[in-house]
């Protein structure tokens, strides 16, 4: 995946997601040491809370790329804070050339306001319960 975000996407910085649930709050993601996954990682700037680090201490405007809508969160709700903590986070790319050879270029602003864009990011529903007989 980091090649592919490097290769195809083009991205400058690739930062990984790897002892957290995507569902969790960005803040509280890779808590936990991850030293041993990341020597194994080739090509990648840090965890998402280097992420955060490096949201927090630039001046430009950045497009955040995924290679899927969970790829960066599987709740909506959690990419509205994560736009309204860093608005330098001016676009959004995500890449779904696996699943249906399409790549999504969502302005920050229209998932801001509209919530049927950001919607999308609301990928991964629960399993339905079944009746116990």
């Amino acid at each position: 995946m980091v090649d592919n975000l490097l290769d195809r996407s083009l991205v400058d910085k690739v930062y990984v997601l790897v002892s957290s649930p995507a569902s969790s709050p960005f803040n509280e993601r890779d808590l936990n040491q991850t030293d041993e996954i990341m020597k194994k990682l080739t090509h990648v700037t840090g965890d998402t809370s280097d992420m955060l680090e490096y949201l927090q201490s630039i001046d430009h405007d950045v497009c955040l790329t995924s290679i899927n809508f969970a790829g960066i969160s599987s709740h909506s709700h959690l990419i509205k804070d994560l736009l309204e903590e860093y608005p330098v986070i001016k676009k959004v790319a995500i890449e779904t050339y696996v699943s249906n050879n399409e790549i999504f270029l969502l302005d920050s602003e229209l998932l801001l306001s509209n919530n049927k864009v950001l919607e999308k990011f609301d990928c991964r529903k629960p399993p339905i319960q079944r009746s116990k007989q």
